[in-house]
C-alpha cells in the first residue's frame, strides 16, 4: 500500500493541476491577508485560522479531488494501475491517502499564512498563540476538514467519472441542501463548511462527524463502483 501510496503522490507531484490549484489558494490566502488580515481588527484575522484558511482551502481541494479522478478515466491513465494491482479498491484508497495528504499540508500552509499575518500586523498576543491547545485545535479540525473535502471529492469523481458530471451534482447539491434547512450543513456538500467555520475553542464542530459519515459512505460506493467494473472486465 505504501509503494501505491507514493506512486499517487508522484502523480500528483508530476500533474500541472494539483500546482495549479495549490499556487491558487495560496494567493488568496495572501491577497485576503492584504487586503483584511495586514488591516483588520485583531478578531478578524485570528479568523483566518477558521473561516478563510478552511474554506478558501476545502472546497478548491474538493474540486481537486474531483478534478484528479475524473482525468484519469478521461486519459485512461488509471487503466496501468488497474493492471497491475489484483484488488482495485487499493487504488481507491491510496488516492484516497494522497490527496488527504495534499489537503494536510495545503492547510497548514495557509493557516501559518494567517497566522504570519497576525504576528506581524498585532503580535502574538493577537493571535492567542499562548493557548497552544486552541491554535492546536484550529489546525487540527480545520486540517481534517479540508483533507475529507479532498476524499470526498475523489470518491464523487471515481462514482460520476465525468468532471462536468460531478460539478453538476456538487453545485445542485449545494444548492438543495442550503435550501432545506434540516439537510443544512448536515449533508455531504454543507457539512464541510459547518467544520470550516466552527471558531468554538473546544469540543467537535457538530458538522464534522456527518462530513466524516458522507465521506465514508461516498469511499464505500466508489470501492463498489470500481469492483463492479473489476466482476465485469
Amino acid at each position: 500500500m505504501s509503494a501505491l501510496v507514493r506512486t499517487e503522490l508522484f502523480k500528483l507531484r508530476s500533474t500541472r493541476g494539483p500546482w495549479v490549484a495549490a499556487a491558487a489558494v495560496v494567493t488568496a490566502q495572501l491577497l485576503l491577508c492584504l487586503v483584511i488580515g495586514m488591516q483588520a481588527e485583531q478578531a478578524l484575522v485570528r479568523d483566518g485560522l477558521g473561516p478563510r484558511a478552511g474554506t478558501c482551502t476545502g472546497y478548491p481541494l474538493l474540486l481537486l479531488g474531483i478534478t484528479a479522478m475524473t482525468q484519469e478515466y478521461r486519459y485512461r491513465t488509471i487503466v496501468p494501475a488497474f493492471l497491475t494491482t489484483p484488488a482495485r479498491w487499493r487504488v481507491l484508497a491510496a488516492k484516497a491517502a494522497a490527496v488527504a495528504a495534499v489537503g494536510v499540508v495545503l492547510s497548514v500552509v495557509t493557516q501559518s499564512i494567517w497566522v504570519g499575518a497576525g504576528l506581524v500586523r498585532h503580535g502574538a498576543a493577537a493571535m492567542h498563540l499562548e493557548r497552544a491547545s486552541e491554535v492546536a485545535r484550529l489546525y487540527g479540525v480545520t486540517a481534517l476538514g479540508v483533507a475529507l473535502l479532498g476524499v470526498l471529492g475523489l470518491a464523487l469523481g471515481a462514482i460520476v467519472r465525468n468532471s462536468t458530471a460531478a460539478l453538476v451534482v456538487l453545485i445542485a447539491g449545494t444548492v438543495v441542501e442550503g435550501a432545506l434547512e434540516e439537510f443544512r450543513y448536515k449533508g455531504p456538500f454543507t457539512s464541510g463548511l459547518q467544520v470550516l467555520t466552527d471558531r468554538t475553542a473546544h469540543g467537535v464542530p457538530p458538522g464534522l462527524s456527518a462530513l466524516c459519515l458522507w465521506t465514508a459512505v461516498a469511499l464505500c460506493v466508489a470501492g463498489l463502483v470500481v469492483r463492479r467494473d473489476e466482476a465485469d472486465s
